[in-house]
């Protein structure tokens, strides 16, 4: 892997090998838990 790229990836759930990746210091894993403020609802 190389060392100077930024990358963002998005998932709603943790990917097992990314997971692995951040748990080992590979990766840093980042949690968003409240949506932002101007987010429209989810209608189902």
């Amino acid at each position: 892997l190389k060392e100077s790229i930024d990358s963002l990836t998005l998932t709603a759930t943790p990917i097992p090998r990314t997971l692995h990746m951040s748990l080992i210091g590979v990766r840093d894993l980042s949690v968003i838990n409240t949506p932002p403020e101007d987010r429209f609802p989810i209608l189902a």
